[in-house]
């Protein structure tokens, strides 16, 4: 019978994460193009680590809600999180992690509209 070890399982993880990371860092490239130029890579590899640590601190574990989080870290701000209408949705401790990830991103999509029709 094959065993792994929790040292594998840890390494099999790491693997996974820096794969993550790459693939972030090439939505980025593609969608958030002039944030990537303003950051480089360099600053857009540590935007996206420190952003996959502030999406787990919030419960966030999937790779689409991790995803989604960088997204409105880009679109609001890196603090976006400490904002009000953001906050209150991630204080929920009723709500499971992938449901507070849809309210915030509903709530994000009427904000991002108020903005452009005030526009």
């Amino acid at each position: 019978m094959l065993r792994i070890r929790q040292e594998q399982m840890e390494v099999f993880a790491q693997v996974g994460l820096r794969q993550f990371e790459q693939e972030a860092v090439e939505h980025i490239r593609e969608i958030w193009q002039e944030e990537y130029s303003q950051l480089g890579e360099a600053g857009i590899r540590a935007f996206v680590k420190a952003g996959i640590e502030r999406a787990q601190e919030h419960g966030f574990q999937m790779k689409y809600d991790v995803g989604r989080y960088l997204d409105l870290m880009l679109a609001f701000g890196d603090d976006f999180d400490r904002s009000f209408w953001a906050e209150s949705i991630l204080s929920e401790e009723s709500l499971p992690p992938w449901l507070k990830m849809e309210e915030l991103w509903e709530q994000a999509v009427l904000l991002l509209d108020d903005d452009n029709e005030s526009d």
